[in-house]
């Protein structure tokens, strides 16, 4: 079976991780409101991958992964969305 790039991400990843640098943000209301438009803008739609959000700051870093609802599908469309809300981090699809 050959699969196109995005098909094969879509069965394989188990996560899309979202890096933040905390010294990015300069308040914790600032984060939020970033989560907030991720909420809105992605819907959770049904999918197979979690969202991972992984704090760092001065060396050290926390992984917080989203509620077992909230789950999405990497297509191409969500990274860019991803990517464009958290601009100051990084989005990364995690396979196993």
């Amino acid at each position: 079976e050959i699969l196109t790039l995005a098909e094969a991400r879509g069965r394989r990843a188990r996560a899309v991780e979202v890096v933040l640098s905390l010294e990015r943000f300069a308040n914790e209301e600032r984060l939020m409101n970033h989560l907030q438009m991720a909420a809105e803008h992605l819907g959770y739609k049904e999918g197979g991958c979690s969202i991972v959000l992984r704090l760092e700051q001065a060396g050290q870093s926390v992984s917080l992964e989203l509620g077992g609802d909230r789950r999405i599908y990497p297509s191409d469309e969500v990274l860019a969305e991803l990517r464009r809300i958290f601009s100051e981090g990084i989005v990364e699809v995690v396979y196993p």
